[in-house]
């Protein structure tokens, strides 16, 4: 609590004709949960994303240029799993941590689902990181060893121009660098709410009006969706107007 009833008593808020009053106050890390961080998150050697100087970039005023504010909107599209933990990882579908997943990977994935990546998809790639945390506990799940995206990869996101990559670990940094696209980076999604039932591939005919919508993401993505899902062209640093 910031003010009590107790201070209201004392008479030491200092407000007059003696009103006082209570008030709250939350002061807890933002980085515990189910989010899509902006690009100002993770730096590499003083750089944030796009080349620019981080000490100019996220100061003690916030970010300047690289804010979640950014974040395409809507982002809407076509949800794309690769669950490489069962494509290649040991019989309860998981990676090993410190897991280098490549290329290769992705693409086996990829064709062990019977699905294509392409422009302005949402790329969801399973692990098993979270299925490990959730039986065994979380011990060092945040910033600890985990598997996930090696920098090999890199050429493949860019190439795909997919319009965001969420992993169901709590790593995944190297993606805030690799395009000036600014690809929207989500960790520790909940994946394993796929149960065995739904997780087989499945396509659907989009033309039925169950698994129609007015995004069409149904369907292979189109060009009006994959715009839309892309975030802002980097706007420069912000400027505050004259007062």
């Amino acid at each position: 609590m910031l003010d009590t009833g107790s201070d209201a008593a004392r008479g030491s808020q200092g407000f007059p004709h003696g009103i006082g009053g209570a008030d709250d106050v939350i002061f807890m890390p933002l980085q515990c949960s189910t989010q899509w961080d902006g690009l100002g998150h993770i730096f590499d050697h003083g750089l944030a994303w796009n080349g620019r100087d981080a000490a100019v970039t996220v100061t003690s005023d916030g970010d300047l240029a690289t804010g979640i504010e950014h974040l395409a909107r809507p982002v809407c599209g076509r949800g794309v799993l690769l669950d490489v933990g069962r494509v290649a990882g040991d019989a309860r579908g998981e990676l090993a941590d410190g897991f280098a997943i490549t290329e290769e990977h992705l693409a086996a994935a990829a064709a062990a689902h019977g699905v294509t990546v392409g422009r302005g998809d949402l790329v969801l790639v399973r692990t098993g990181r979270y299925a490990r945390a959730l039986r065994d506990g979380w011990g060092d799940y945040a910033g600890g060893a985990s598997p996930g995206l090696s920098f090999t990869t890199a050429g493949w996101l860019h190439r795909t121009e997919i319009a965001a990559i969420a992993t169901d670990t709590c790593n995944n940094t190297f993606s805030y660098f690799l395009d000036p696209h600014g690809n929207t980076v989500e960790y520790a999604t909940e994946l394993e709410l796929v149960d065995e039932d739904t997780w087989h591939p499945h396509q659907y005919d989009f033309t039925q009006p169950e698994v129609a919508d007015q995004w069409g993401t149904a369907n292979a993505i189109n060009e009006f969706v994959a715009r839309r899902s892309f975030n802002d062209v980097d706007p420069g640093l912000f400027i505050a107007p004259p007062v």
